[in-house]
């Protein structure tokens, strides 16, 4: 199956997979996404544009790289990953954000966390 097969595809979920990478391309139509419980390292929000919520719990995230493409994005979810950094400054529509277990040293809400209502560190 093709990205371009999945171009109205609203919803997806990957859970309890092996998967140690993921592109968004050819699924910007994406509100949807859980990838949860799989062995990402990293993740970039490269071509999910109208992504409003984000599953990535139990990965092994060491790096979260939002970039502009998830501007629309409300709900985070970076459970339990490894993650030592989180800077949210491009995440201007987020409501709910968790980032219980990691290994955070250093959290930049900068000036994109302005809609959160529900924070979990």
């Amino acid at each position: 199956m093709t990205a371009g097969s999945l171009d109205y595809l609203d919803s997806l979920t990957l859970y309890f997979n092996y998967l140690t990478s993921f592109s968004g391309t050819g699924l910007a139509s994406l509100t949807y996404l859980n990838l949860t419980s799989n062995s990402l390292p990293s993740f970039s929000g490269t071509g999910l544009t109208n992504l409003s919520s984000l599953q990535l719990d139990y990965n092994q995230l060491t790096s979260f790289t939002p970039g502009t493409d998830l501007a629309n994005l409300s709900i985070l979810n970076l459970y339990d990953n490894q993650l030592s950094s989180f800077d949210g400054s491009s995440l201007t529509s987020l409501t709910s954000l968790n980032l219980n277990q990691n290994l955070l040293t250093s959290f930049t809400p900068g000036t994109g966390l302005t809609n959160l209502t529900d924070l979990q560190l």
